[in-house]
């Protein structure tokens, strides 16, 4: 990772500056202490980058590895000592440490003993009174020990990030198994009273059914004795009509007269039904 990566890793999405005073969210984003205050106080209580949304008291904890990074970002490189104008006559210098063995300037010929900042590339001696001289320059040992010392801590940041991320998880897991519970005793208390109530249902179908039935039984038994009086009461009108008729063709006023049953209160009439 070269500085320029290791900057964009280190620069609040807000502001887009080096992180000042860096906080963490819940979430594992890191912003500026400042910008995110700023930043909740006009808006929803939100990461800006994943979104996700926090209680009103969610805390903010201070970045203590990533300010340490910060630290040695804003310190600037050690400076580096001042090559001598022209390269040294006589047999060629030892490899500096750090640099591979036989590891040797590919213009110059000469061991690799310096880092160029500005290139982002190892150089020889010629090389930092030639193309590098106005360049930002370091000894290979002191670049990578620079270099070392951001990774370092660049991974400690890493390890609080997956040691938060995993803590996360675990409560995640944790409310998902006791959800997953709720929800299972909840349905059983739902499917008990619905048992309860299917069973109470169906005894009220079972009496309503049998109430009807009786209801239809005394309905018909009343229809049929009433049908039983009224064909009574039709034959007693079809007797009584045969006999008037008959009477009505005699000539003979005695036998008229003096028949029995046959006057105006003779008539059968319609009992009652009861």
């Amino acid at each position: 990772m070269d500085a320029q990566k290791l900057e964009d890793k280190l620069t609040c999405a807000i502001c887009l500056e080096l992180y000042l005073e860096p906080v963490t969210l819940p979430c594992g984003h890191n912003f500026c202490g400042d910008c995110i205050r700023d930043w909740w106080g006009c808006r929803d209580k939100a990461c800006p980058e994943c979104r996700e949304h926090f209680p009103d008291g969610a805390e903010l904890r201070r970045n203590v590895a990533l300010t340490g990074v910060l630290e040695l970002m804003r310190a600037g490189p050690a400076p580096a000592p001042d090559p001598d104008p022209a390269p040294a006559l006589g047999p060629d210098p030892a490899p500096a440490p750090g640099s591979g063995p036989g590891a040797r300037c590919p213009r110059h010929g000469q061991p690799l003993e310096f880092f160029c900042r500005t290139e982002g590339r190892c150089v020889c001696s010629a090389c930092t009174v030639n193309e590098c001289r106005l360049h930002e320059r370091a000894l290979l040992d002191t670049e990578r020990r620079e270099r070392e010392a951001q990774l370092r801590a660049m991974l400690e940041v890493t390890q609080q990030q997956a040691t938060e991320a995993e803590s996360q998880l675990k409560e995640l897991q944790e409310q998902s198994s006791q959800v997953q519970s709720s929800a299972c005793t909840l349905a059983s208390v739902v499917s008990s009273k619905f048992s309860c109530l299917l069973q109470a249902l169906e005894t009220r179908r079972t009496l309503a059914l049998t109430d009807i039935e009786v209801a239809k039984t005394q309905a018909l038994t009343q229809a049929q004795d009433e049908e039983r009086r009224l064909r009574g009461h039709l034959e007693a009108l079809a007797h009584y009509d045969r006999r008037v008729r008959d009477l009505l063709e005699r000539w003979d006023d005695q036998t008229f007269l003096q028949v029995p049953g046959l006057g105006a209160t003779g008539a059968p009439r319609a009992q009652v039904a009861g």
